[in-house]
């Protein structure tokens, strides 16, 4: 089943500027590292002064190496570029999704 989750931080991010972030899972108790399909969105603040244009580039689903301490860790690295006029606030979206049997993925 599907999870949703808000980060309520209120991030900015200036005009033309990436923010470059890491969604993991690692060293939570009883959690898998894979954690099915990831969905990662930036949702910007109602009631800003204009058009608020967020958009997220550079998806990567990453591995650690097998050296590292964690083992073979699932981690995902994303970036979000302001493409408005002015400074944006956002917070941080993701939908997870575990594997079950007959999922489309």
């Amino acid at each position: 089943m599907a999870a949703y989750y808000r980060s309520e931080d209120g991030i900015t991010l200036a005009p033309g500027a990436t923010l470059t972030l890491t969604t993991s899972w690692q060293n939570r108790p009883g959690v898998g590292p894979n954690q099915g399909l990831v969905l990662l969105g930036a949702d910007p603040r109602s009631h800003q002064s204009d058009e608020v244009r967020l958009v997220v580039v550079e998806v990567g689903k990453c591995r650690n190496a097998p050296s590292h301490p964690n083992g073979t860790e699932v981690f995902y690295v994303w970036s979000v570029r302001n493409d408005s006029a002015i400074t944006a606030t956002f917070d941080v979206e993701q939908v997870v999704g575990e594997k079950q049997s007959g999922a489309p993925w």
